[in-house]
Order: C-alpha cells, then sequence, then structure tokens
C-alpha cells in the first residue's frame, strides 16, 4: 500500500514546531491538501505526570509517537478511499528519540520495536528542522509556553537542537 506524503517538524525547544502547525495546516488547505497533523507526544506524556527522568520514558515516547503515526497513516488510507488528498505532518517523530537517549538506550528501542533506523528515516519525504530561539534570538527563549520543557538555559536549548540536527543528518531531505 503506497503510504501517504509525510513532513516532519523537528528542531531544538523554542523553535516554534508547534506554533508552526496552524499556517502549516492552512497553507496546505489552501494548496487543495486534507492534512493530518499530529501533536507533540512528548509533552502530552509528561503531562500525564510521566516525565523524562523516568525509568522507560523515552521508549514509551517513541511507540506513542510510533503508533500516532501509524494511525494517521490509516486516517489518510480512508480519506483517499473519499477521493481526498491526504498529507500527514508530524510535530517530532521517533527519530528524535536518539536525540534525547543515550546511543545503546536508542539501539535497544530501535531492537525491542523490531525497528531499522534506516527503515524509520526513509518513511518521511521531509524533515523540517527548525532551529531554537535560542541561537540568536535568546531573549525570546522561554520555559513559559511549554511546561514539558525542560531545557532551562539557552546553552541547553542549544545542546539540544544541535543533538537532533544530528539525530535527523542522514535523512536525504532534510
Amino acid at each position: 500500500m503506497e503510504r501517504t506524503p509525510t513532513i516532519v517538524l523537528t528542531g531544538g525547544p523554542c523553535a516554534g514546531k508547534t506554533s508552526s502547525l496552524t499556517r502549516i495546516k492552512s497553507w496546505l488547505t489552501e494548496m487543495g491538501f486534507t492534512p493530518l497533523m499530529a501533536p507533540e507526544m512528548a509533552t502530552m506524556l509528561i503531562e500525564t505526570g510521566y516525565g523524562p527522568t523516568m525509568p522507560g520514558f523515552q521508549s514509551e515516547l517513541f511507540r506513542l509517537q510510533h503508533a500516532l503515526e501509524a494511525r494517521c497513516q490509516s486516517a489518510a488510507t480512508n480519506l483517499k478511499a473519499g477521493a481526498k488528498k491526504p498529507i500527514v505532518v508530524l510535530d517530532r517523530a521517533p527519530i528524535d528519540t536518539k536525540a534525547y537517549t543515550e546511543a545503546g538506550t536508542f539501539s535497544d528501542i530501535l531492537a525491542a520495536m523490531g525497528v531499522q533506523e534506516a527503515r524509520l528515516l526513509e518513511r518521511y519525504d521531509a524533515v523540517l528542522h527548525l532551529r531554537t530561539v535560542a541561537y540568536g534570538a535568546e531573549h525570546f527563549y522561554t520555559l513559559e509556553n511549554n511546561a514539558a520543557r525542560r531545557e532551562g538555559t539557552p546553552a541547553e536549548a542549544r545542546a539540544q537542537d544541535d543533538a537532533t540536527l544530528q539525530a535527523w543528518l542522514p535523512h536525504p531531505h532534510l
């Protein structure tokens, strides 16, 4: 079965990923697509009380992101049957987990899921890495718009942005 075009928004904290989704949805709709917009799962999971310092957090996050993506693809298949032009837009994807874990932990998560990193990467048609405002516009960096954000300083935000970019570098359409 043909996969629906899928775009990932990624990047460091306070880069505008979530804020950009509204404009992207409008733009895609204007272009004749039916966008399926997947929210960031990390914030949702953290808001349940299960935080990033707790055992198994990144594994659970990976599983949730992976499952949400599969549900979006399923919904897109249903839309195609109704002659719609669906497109999936993800606020982060399972590869982002790599930026928040040690190399061995990420490999363990992949093995437990029976997934290969290269196979994950080829599922996305484009990856848009948005840079954190902590690069060049530090005075706009804030924790106030996302209670789940754990990078307390611009320096920490830049380091996380760099790690996220490194995780996605193998993608051919970054």
